[in-house]
């Protein structure tokens, strides 16, 4: 069925033709502003010729480039210029600029404006024969033209010769020319050295060490050992830290051991599964190498999730304990296993053997929404867990100085890869557990802890955004659980830093991270592309390769193994290597178009599968679940955006004589027995569904003429002060008009991460201090107001003049 050869023929995305080409445009408008009068001889052309050269001698040792006009078929050789690499962008660009005068008819407006233009070509390349390079001389290795793009817009296109250049190797040196071209553009004064610092630490060390990887695993290494490497090396170093605790290597290693000795006195059958319930503390961290370290796989648990799903879950992977951590809610202990808390199993410790854990010991059960109505769990390794932490760490280049956020429950698979990207790599784990704290204090924890490393859903990553009143100095900002949004990328500066760079990844629970981008404010495209050691294919809808649109299939040895308990699902989505090989291939579902060489664009789902706030929900999950209540005849799940991301939307069609159905009641039953981020915004009761020819529900119309949010008429004139400013940030942070005082938060929109949010506005503007878990229970605004007078206002908080003002603010 497979063929790698068209394979191989559609990885350009135009056929088998004897180059590769990758683009770029870069917009004209910030160039004109950058020459003025043309006082700085920074011009465009002159820019690309510099960038291109440099680049060209220093990454490919190139001694020599002809630079042409097509059109003019007019060509001067470059020889190798000596530049003082003390001397600004600018006065090198000058340098660069002066044999470009004799392209009398070369300037920036011409290439800009002449539609028919094939502007600057560099070409005909001649390569050094140093470090192993000994091509022939002359040869066309790269070539560079400058295009007219579209309105407004220059257009440069990379071009290699098939036989030379990976795609891969001219899409890194194009994303080269274009970060030179970017520090040009903000700061033509910087110097050449300090630009060429920052294009090595910005594309080409990346790349280098994404390419190659940084880290050995040798088969058959566990995730115990190189633990155990790294605690040897700085056991004095901080582990793992969170708002109430500070562990170091050492302890980590301790508590983790004598965890581990419990468990094996408990005389389980190798490789167990073993459930945790824990709350995001560094107990968590140890409960997890306890079972590791005791030959046993760790099946991750949210308190936060209905009790009979975790207990689905449990009986799922039939677990032989459920290891709960302190602070748990009694009630959630039962859960169809046998139940013990990590403080109390500890007494059943003393010296034993371990057992010597191996590479391909399955590590956990990670669970995801399924189409059935059940979660389903994806099964994963210690070897393949290490290959991602490889390719995670390489990306980063992650070191022992760094400090990593973990901001995800343990059961997602950011957390894989921020817990042991972090302790694998003798760094540090900072814990911040949004649900419980809130944003309010998020800025003065991080920038005290001096994180490096930001991982979140953009989701959070908005939340979060209005809390902060200064950056914080990162190295990354990490985007992973959802596409992030363009302002996203534009805004990083506001929490980053104006040196923090961005990297978007692609992944799913079953394959991790399998493509990457690293979008700038200025090009906030996000154009993926594979990580090492993956291959990414586009299927059509026979499973035959596509050169430009299908269903993404992950080609990799890293892949997860299969689902738990679930051979049918397992057999349709992990397949064997299409070119023979000892890897796998996982079909996502995910539907993409080829953009540029090895690059896609993802597009959307094959199925009714959505992303909401990064977590991955099956539509016929929710839809199961509703079906099941009493009185319910039909209803149609809807997942609709808005200002905020993904929602869903739920219609629900009742059975004869239940008039006792309502939106109230599903929504409540739903609070109660899915997940908070499965829980439907808007419920409405529909008398019939309407449908399209094909006999579908037209799910346009239910979203066109029936989903609207509930609008009050009511002129809101009793309302007080302190309602007044409430309902306003929870307007703001919601995205909604006109909310009564009496709407529930959550059925007018709201989730966990606004609750945050607003908690944050509330505490800043009242100067009080609410605990979050509180302001949960107070679902509508004037409860809120409320619990806030009943603590209290401080007598320098002028409610009155502030809501005055707020006021006059929205009538102008």
């Amino acid at each position: 069925m497979y063929q790698p050869e068209l394979v191989a023929q559609s990885v350009s995305g135009d056929g088998p033709i004897p180059a590769r080409k990758v683009y770029a445009q870069v917009d004209v408008a910030g160039w004109e502003k950058l020459n003025g009068s043309g006082e700085k001889g920074s011009s465009f052309v002159a820019s690309v010729v510099t960038a291109v050269h440099y680049l060209l001698q220093d990454w490919l040792r190139i001694d020599r480039a002809r630079v042409g006009l097509i059109r003019s078929k007019k060509c001067f050789e470059f020889p190798g210029i000596e530049v003082d690499r003390e001397r600004s962008l600018s006065e090198t660009v000058s340098q660069f600029a002066v044999p470009l005068k004799t392209f009398g008819d070369v300037d920036d407006r011409s290439v800009a404006q002449d539609s028919s233009l094939h502007g600057l070509i560099i070409d005909q390349i001649e390569v050094g024969d140093e470090d192993g390079w000994e091509q022939p001389k002359d040869c066309k290795c790269v070539c560079v033209c400058l295009l007219a793009g579209d309105p407004g817009f220059y257009r440069l296109e990379f071009t290699g010769d098939l036989a030379l250049v990976q795609t891969e190797d001219l899409q890194y040196f194009s994303d080269g020319v274009m970060a030179f071209l970017d520090l040009l553009l903000r700061d033509d004064a910087l110097s050449l050295a300090a630009a060429e610092e920052a294009v090595q630490r910005e594309v080409f060390s990346q790349v280098a060490s994404v390419r190659r990887g940084s880290m050995e695993v040798p088969y058959g290494r566990s995730l115990v050992e190189a633990f155990y490497a790294v605690v040897e090396q700085s056991p004095n170093a901080i582990a793992v830290v969170s708002a109430r605790e500070r562990w170091t290597y050492q302890k980590l290693l301790l508590e983790a051991q004598a965890l581990a000795g419990s468990l094996v006195n408990l005389d389980l059958k190798h490789q167990s599964r073993i459930a945790l319930l824990f709350h995001q503390e560094p107990q968590m961290i140890a409960a997890m190498l306890a079972v590791l370290m005791a030959g046993h796989t760790y099946v991750p648990l949210s308190a936060l999730d209905p009790v009979h799903r975790t207990q689905a879950i449990v009986a799922n992977t039939s677990c032989s304990l459920v290891l709960v951590g302190d602070g748990i809610d009694p009630e959630l202990r039962d859960l169809g296993a046998a139940v013990m808390s990590a403080t109390s199993i500890e007494e059943l410790g003393g010296e034993c053997q371990h057992p010597v854990r191996r590479g391909g010991d399955l590590a956990y059960v990670l669970h995801t929404s399924g189409t059935t109505g059940a979660p389903k769990g994806v099964v994963q390794s210690d070897l393949n867990v290490m290959k991602h932490v490889v390719s995670y760490s390489s990306s980063l280049s992650i070191s022992s100085s760094d400090r990593i956020t973990l901001f995800a429950a343990l059961g997602s698979d950011a957390a894989v890869k921020n817990v042991f990207g972090a302790i694998l790599n003798g760094a540090c784990l900072c814990i911040w557990d949004v649900k419980r704290d809130g944003l309010t204090k998020v800025e003065e924890w991080l920038r005290g802890e001096g994180v490096t490393v930001w991982h979140s859903t953009p989701t959070l990553y908005r939340a979060a955004l209005g809390v902060f009143s200064q950056p914080i100095g990162l190295r990354w900002l990490v985007f992973g659980g959802e596409p992030p949004r363009d302002e996203d990328i534009q805004s990083v500066h506001l929490i980053g830093g104006a040196g923090c760079r961005v990297l978007v990844g692609y992944s799913q629970t079953e394959s991790s991270t399998s493509m990457q981008c690293f979008p700038t404010p200025s090009r906030p495209r996000q154009v993926m592309r594979p990580c090492e050691d993956v291959i990414i294919l586009l299927l059509d809808e026979h499973g035959s390769p596509a050169a430009h649109f299908g269903e993404i299939a992950v080609v990799s040895d890293r892949v997860a193994l299969r689902y738990w308990n679930n051979d049918t699902l397992s057999s349709s989505r992990f397949l064997e290597d299409p070119f023979q090989g000892r890897r796998r291939m996982y079909l996502t579902g995910d539907l993409a178009r080829r953009v540029s060489g090895a690059g896609v664009e993802v597009i959307g789902r094959r199925d009714d599968q959505v992303k909401i706030r990064g977590y991955r929900v099956e539509i016929n999950e929710i839809e199961a679940f509703i079906l099941g209540i009493p009185g319910v005849k039909n209803n149609s799940v809807i997942p609709y955006e808005n200002s905020d991301g993904n929602i869903i939307l739920a219609f629900i069609q009742r059975a004869d004589g239940h008039e006792e159905v309502s939106d109230d009641l599903i929504f409540e039953l739903a609070r109660e027995g899915l997940p908070e981020y499965m829980v439907p915004s808007n419920v409405y009761i529909v008398d019939e569904f309407p449908l399209l020819k094909n006999g579908k529900v037209d799910r346009r119309y239910l979203i066109e003429n029936i989903h609207e949010v509930k609008i009050k008429k009511e002129s809101h004139t009793d309302e007080s002060d302190i309602e007044f400013v409430v309902r306003y940030i929870w307007e703001q942070v919601i995205g909604v008009n006109n909310i009564s005082i009496d709407d529930n938060f959550f059925k007018i929109g709201g989730h966990s991460l606004m609750a945050a949010r607003i908690n944050s506005e509330i505490s800043t503007f009242f100067d009080i201090d609410i605990p979050l878990c509180v302001q949960m229970k107070r679902g509508d605004i004037r409860s809120m107001s409320i619990l806030i007078k009943e603590i209290g206002l401080k007598s320098d908080v002028d409610v009155e003049y502030s809501a005055h003002v707020i006021r006059e603010s929205l009538s102008s």
